[in-house]
């Protein structure tokens, strides 16, 4: 017998490949950059904003010409402690991008935990390169992706918190290192958590065995992440003497819980990665209420980053 839950997958994958056989074109140098989702049916009516703010950034992907070949996901896209329920809600949204023939790439963030939403997105366990965690490459067209899991599940299981600065663990340090001595073109690294976020719980010799790794390949570009809820854009810089040894750090806004709110859309070219901020509102720590006075500063903060562009220059001549 088919469950419902097992229908809704079947037809969207039929939905998936009669639009990319017919509907809109897509550019395989195109991709959406996604996170901090955070939507969740417990939240009461009178905060309940999250779900509205993605349902506009689904809006505006599903309206871009030509469509994104792909999103990533960066984690948090559980609302505080990683529950089916969550899962459930931000499931029908991210079907409508897999309906448009967007294919989806997803890792964990603290507020996630990895048995709820497989059970809820069980395709995307293609992307369980190591064991248990969410460690792949994405293909972006000119250039990849090396995408980790950062989520420490120190709670353990669903509804329990985990701590908030995640962890690499060892097995993907190891296929980190594999994968950049691999490498054959410029690649950035991904995760929810920041370089130095995500390497507090190692220990020096892991650290200068994997991290280290990506600053001396002559292919590293430089890291993306979520978590911060913040359109960033600073430097991930190598304690080496090379003066080449300094790369881009991007933080990416969050799709509707608080901070900026909006996503990101990377174009791939043979020298450079550009990744641009569609920013669509700016609250915190919810948007004003009827009756409310609305900060200047909010409306400031949108002027000055609409449009905004981070350029991951490749290091090759």
């Amino acid at each position: 017998m088919t469950t419902r839950r097992g229908f809704l997958l079947s037809t969207a994958g039929l939905a998936t490949a009669a639009v990319a056989a017919d509907g809109p074109a897509h550019d395989a140098n195109l991709t959406v950059f996604l996170s901090d989702v955070h939507v969740s049916p417990s939240i009461a009516p009178d905060d309940s904003y999250q779900l509205d703010s993605f349902r506009r950034c689904v809006d505006g992907i599903l309206a871009m010409r030509p469509l994104p070949a792909r999103a990533v996901v960066f984690g948090d896209i559980a609302l505080g402690k990683g529950m089916t329920a969550d899962y459930e809600m931000s499931r029908p949204e991210f079907m409508r991008l897999a309906a448009a023939g967007i294919k989806l790439h997803y890792t964990m963030g603290n507020h996630d935990h990895r048995e709820p939403f497989l059970r809820v997105f069980p395709e995307s366990a293609a992307d369980l390169r190591v064991k248990g965690r969410f460690a792949s490459v994405v293909n972006l067209g000119h250039c990849d992706l090396m995408l980790l899991d950062t989520l420490d599940e120190t709670g353990g299981r669903e509804g329990t918190g985990n701590i908030v600065s995640g962890a690499i663990d060892e097995a993907q340090l190891n296929w980190l290192e594999d994968e950049v001595s691999r490498a054959r073109r410029p690649f950035v690294c991904g995760a929810h958590h920041s370089p130095r976020e995500a390497s507090l719980a190692m220990d020096d010799g892991q650290k200068r065995m994997a991290l280290q790794k990506l600053k001396e390949s002559e292919f590293y570009m430089g890291w993306v992440q979520g978590h911060g809820h913040c359109w960033f854009k600073g430097f991930n810089a190598s304690s080496s003497t090379n003066l080449l040894a300094t790369f881009r750090l991007l933080g990416l806004p969050s799709t509707g819980l608080w901070g900026d709110i909006g996503y990101a859309v990377a174009r791939s070219f043979e020298d450079r990665l550009e990744v641009a901020l569609h920013i669509d509102d700016f609250y915190y720590p919810r948007p004003a209420r009827d009756g409310e006075i609305r900060p200047r500063c909010w409306d400031e903060n949108i002027k000055e980053k609409k449009g905004d562009v981070c350029v991951f220059p490749t290091r090759m001549a």
